[in-house]
């Protein structure tokens, strides 16, 4: 068991939760449809439409933002900067913003709990993740809440990922050294680069249908290691920390 924690008696494993614990796959086919259909009605096909959606999150033109940001840089693509704010508004008064989990679009991936325990045998468990508040609710439905110890979501803390306030926030709240916790996450800028830069070990997981594009462009983005899913990742964490 890992115990190298200078401040408190376990090392610290954090998720990000979005494609990482949750499979947002089925959410995100749906919103790449509804996106593409405000712009099908002014030419752009649907091919138009996935390529520059992928070039915009190769080229980190998302930042901290999410699918909304991610709509906003494809419509000034294909309009121009004087037609965002109106693409935004099509986009806001459509049903795309969609709260809590209708008709269950999001799951855990089927890796998570088993991961869960094997993580909570030999550490403590965090999370840090751009979500709103609510996303606590659906981690308490799907009866793995009990398994965290530190929870820094933006919405509570203030903070979005990439910015360092959340990593430290969430350090803070587990008392733990950067170099002493792992972070496990989807996308290269907003969890591998910041914490890397912090001092944590990360994990990348490539997985789910918008991020899993990214390579590393910088030498923060490159992770200590990269793996397809959660299966294993208690012993691959304890390697790293060792």
């Amino acid at each position: 068991m890992v115990e190298t924690c200078e401040m408190a008696n376990m090392a610290w494993i954090f998720f990000d939760v979005g494609s990482t614990l949750i499979n947002e796959d089925r959410f995100s086919s749906l919103w790449d449809q509804k996106v593409h259909k405000l712009l099908e009605v002014k030419g752009v096909s649907w091919n138009q439409y996935l390529k520059v959606r992928r070039e915009v999150v190769v080229s980190r033109q998302v930042g901290a933002g999410g699918y909304r940001a991610i709509a906003r840089e494809v419509f000034r693509k294909f309009f121009g900067d004087n037609k965002v704010e109106e693409g935004l508004r099509e986009y806001d008064q459509s049903s795309l913003a969609i709260q809590g989990n209708p008709g269950g679009l999001w799951d855990l991936y089927s890796d998570v709990k088993s991961a869960l325990r094997e993580c909570s045998a030999h550490f403590s468990i965090g999370i840090i993740a751009n979500q709103q508040t609510g996303a606590r609710k659906l981690i308490e439905e799907w009866r793995i809440l009990s398994f965290f110890k530190a929870i820094a979501l933006s919405e509570d803390v203030g903070f979005r990922k990439p910015d360092p306030h959340i990593f430290k926030y969430a350090l803070g709240e587990a008392r733990c050294h950067p170099k002493n916790a792992v972070m496990v996450g989807d996308r290269l800028d907003n969890d591998i680069a910041p914490a890397n830069k912090l001092g944590m070990k990360t994990i990348h997981v490539v997985r789910g249908r918008i991020y899993n594009v990214q390579t590393p462009i910088t030498q923060l983005e490159i992770p200590n290691i990269s793996m397809k899913n959660l299966r294993g990742i208690g012993d691959v964490a304890e390697k790293l920390l060792s």
